[in-house]
Order: C-alpha cells, then structure tokens, then sequence
C-alpha cells in the first residue's frame, strides 16, 4: 500500500481512537432532572390549555420539584418548583427571557420592541435604558400622586356604579367593572388620558383580541403571523393591533398638546419620561412602550382586586375581621393596617395574578442540590408561582385561605420569604410599588363601606394572567352604629 494512502487510512483511525478514548476517560455529565409522566402531545395540551398550572402541580407530585416537560423545543425546557432554586434562577442577572417567549408581544405593538421583550440587557442595551428611565415613574412621590388619581377613580365608580347596584340588590361581574376602572385610572394617572367608560370598553376588547391571537395563533403555528390576511383571526388581530397603537398615539399627542403648566404638573409621570427620551429612534418606539406599559398594568392590579374580594367574600369571618380593624382606624390610616396587608399577601399567594409565573433561559448551568443532576447552559426553565406558593415549604395547609399566616412572629415566616408574586431580579415588575398601593387603597375602601358575598364563585382561568373568571358579588352597604 503506498505511504500517502496508508497515511491518510492512519488519520481518521487515530482520530476515532482518540475520541473514543476522551468518551471514556471524561467526567460523566451529570444527569438531567426527571421527566414529566406526559407525552408531548399531551404536554402541549395541558400546556396550552386553562388548566395548566393543575397539570404542572400534578407533575411535581409525582417526580419531584424539579422536571422536565416534554416539548417540541431544541432546548430543555424545565420546570422549578423548589424553592431555593427558584430563587437562585430569578436572582441570577445573567439569566435571560427566552426570545421566542417573549416577542409574541411585539405583533401586538407593530412588531417593534419594547422593555417585556427585549432579551438583551447588557450595559447600554435598550431594556437598560428604558428600564431606567421608566422605573423613575414609579418612585414614592409619583406613586402617592397616582393613587390619590387611583382613589378618585374607584370613589366615582362606588358613586356611579355599585352603590345603586347594592340598594337594588343586583350582583355585579367583578372582572369586568374592576377592569373598567382600572384602566381608566392608568390612563389618567400614568399617562394623563381622560379614558371614557365606552373607549375603556372598546380599548379592553381590541387587547383580548390581539393578545389571544398573538400569543395562541402566532406564537404557536409556523408562518401564521406572515399570513395574517389569510385566516379570520389574523384579521381581527391586524385591526385590533392597529386600534390599539392608535389610541396610544393618540394618548401620546394629547400629552404633547397640553401647556406647558400642565405639563410641568406631570413631569416624571410615564408618558413624560417615554416622551423626553432622546433615545427612543422613533415615536413608533415610544407608542409601541406606551400600549405596552397600558397593557401590563391594568389587568394585573384589576384582577389582584378581584381575587381579594373573591377570597374575602368566601371568608366571611376574614371579611368582618378586617373590617372591624379598619373601622376601628382614621380612613387616612387604613391603608397601613397589619391585618390588609396579611389578607392581600396571602390572596396573592393562593391566587398569583401571573401564575405562570418567570421564564428563564439559563446563560450557565446551575448545579442542583446534592450535586446529582444539572440544570445545563441554555435551559428554558419555568417557574410558576401558581405551583411555586402552594407548595408544602409554606407551611401548615398551603391551598387553604390563612390570612394570619402573614403576622408578625407566625410559624411560618422565614417559610413566606420564597412567595415573590412580582418575582425577583433584574426582570422583575417595574410596576408592583403602584400595584400595591392601589390593593391598600382600593380593597379597605370597598371593604369598609360594603359588606360582600358570593353570587357566583370564580374559576382560575390562565392566559397570560390569572383571572377569576365568572366571578359575581353582591354588595351590601355596612350600616354602623356609633
């Protein structure tokens, strides 16, 4: 055999050699966690349907806190529902949101981005600077500012709205008006828009309809958002979009329109700051944030509200405790009581507003306790709250409504540190210092004038958030004798 043949024989054999001997004599990688008992199909049912954080429960059960679901990804995608590795994978400032999860929003605002979905947040990144810059909105000083605009909206609706329905009797469908109301106090409060009931009812709906398409059409089905026009829905999702970038527009001329002592009254205000970014390329840019912002911070609040009331309506002893507390408190001071914070605290437990909770894709690998298994580079990892805060680590009966849990010196409190409904890290809720405002001024307002029951209870309903659907309450004005 002539020398370059055999050479050429000799190379790809001492290669194969070589490899084979570095498959031996490396470190074995430690395993992945356990796979969820479910196929694919139906994983993505389960997944993809209203009931997924029961599938997600029944999951943990039966493998642990820590498994694998079996999707059509190229990534693991993982599920976390133990606490300290929860934390560590939210905590963590290198870990990212996972593009393909988060973009869906971007056809909702003319497919431009915005800070719930840019993924890049390095030094000089747009999600830093507008993260930033928009955080300053939320500041101590403006929040006070937006929940006095926050109580003079709910006072107008207790006026116009639920106090003839209590003389007449009539149950109210709570979603629906908390939801009404909730944004149009983010229209006025944030962005300085005076919302009527009718562009209130308008502006909602066209945002169910982008949302739902968006998020189970194009997220989901290859190509579907490039063939928009050919199917019904994708129709109606390209009007809706296109509406509801309007109003925004709408909302940002308006702002622009005002004189300049107006102006100087809302400075630091949301609009203000999305306005005087320079670094916005585009007013394409600063209407996409806008929709954005109006879209994250209605609904999550409105609904927060809601569960409240449902969990106080179906407690009634809770009820009358708290607001024996309040009336026993100056009105201005009631929003400081121990025993609201307790009952919010734990509605938001049992009943998180973003129950599907954070997603991450993980830019190193985080070793599991015990060193048994990894969660590898690269990794989708899930970690729902709506799971997360039930889970035995709570404490004594974690599905049932224990208000008190949250007092000072209970058994469970450095247990109730892992519950973090606005999550943690970086990618946070820019917005949850007004959200909380607004539960401690709206709920002992609605409490302490009105007695609630239940007129039909609600089901946990999952799309993006977590909504009492169906819920019906009848109010009853508190008489007090004194």
């Amino acid at each position: 055999m002539p020398a370059s043949a055999a050479g050429l024989i000799a190379i790809p054999a001492a290669a194969a050699a070589a490899y084979f001997v570095y498959r031996v004599l490396r470190p074995a990688a430690p395993p992945l966690p356990p796979k969820a008992p479910s196929s694919m199909l139906e994983t993505v049912a389960a997944m993809t349907s209203p009931n997924s954080i029961e599938f997600l429960t029944a999951c943990a059960e039966r493998v642990g806190p820590i498994f694998r679901l079996p999707m059509p990804l190229l990534r693991p995608l993982i599920v976390v529902v133990e606490p300290k590795v929860a934390r560590a994978v939210l905590d963590n400032p290198s870990h990212s949101k996972p593009l393909f999860m988060y973009a869906a929003s971007e056809s909702v605002a003319g497919n431009v981005s915005t800070i719930f979905s840019a993924r890049d947040h390095s030094a000089g990144s747009k999600w830093q600077w507008a993260r930033k810059a928009t955080a300053k909105a939320f500041h101590p000083s403006h929040v006070h500012a937006m929940n006095v605009s926050c109580a003079e909206c709910y006072t107008r609706w207790m006026d116009e709205t639920l106090a003839p329905a209590a003389a007449n009797g009539h149950p109210l469908k709570m979603c629906d008006e908390l939801l009404l109301t909730t944004i149009q106090f983010i229209c006025d409060a944030a962005f300085g828009y005076q919302l009527a009931r009718d562009e209130a009812e308008a502006v909602l709906h066209d945002t169910q309809v982008a949302l739902e398409v968006s998020f189970r059409v194009f997220a989901l089905v290859p190509f579907s958002e490039t063939f928009w026009w050919a199917f019904a829905k994708g129709r109606a999702h390209r009007v809706a979009s296109r509406r509801l970038l309007a109003f925004s527009a709408k909302m940002l001329e308006a702002y622009r329109s005002l004189p300049d002592g107006r102006k100087a009254q809302m400075n630091g205000t949301l609009i203000a700051i999305i306005d005087g970014n320079a670094k916005y390329g585009s007013d394409a840019e600063r209407v996409a944030e806008i929709l954005m912002f109006l879209i994250a911070g209605h609904d999550t609040t409105a609904l927060a509200v809601a569960w409240v009331l449902s969990d106080l309506a179906h407690h009634a002893h809770d009820q009358a405790e708290l607001r024996a507390e309040l009336h026993a408190m100056p009105p201005a001071e009631r929003s400081k009581s121990a025993l609201l914070a307790a009952v919010i605290k734990e509605s938001m437990r049992l009943n998180p507003v973003a129950a599907g909770g954070s997603v991450r894709q993980l830019e190193q690998a985080l070793p599991l306790p015990g060193g048994k298994a990894v969660l590898p580079e690269g990794a989708i990892v899930v970690v729902p709250f709506g799971v997360l805060f039930r889970r035995p680590h709570i404490g004594d009966a974690p599905n049932e409504f224990r208000p008190r849990r949250w007092l000072a010196g209970g058994p469970d409190a450095d247990r109730l540190a892992d519950v973090h409904p606005f999550s943690l890290g970086r990618r946070n809720c820019v917005g949850q210092a007004l959200a909380l405002a607004e539960l401690h001024t709206v709920v002992p307002m609605l409490l302490a004038e009105y007695e609630w029951e239940v007129v039909q209870s609600p089901r946990a309903e999952l799309f993006l958030t977590n909504k009492p659907e169906g819920l019906m309450l009848r109010a009853k004005r508190v008489t007090r004798t004194s």
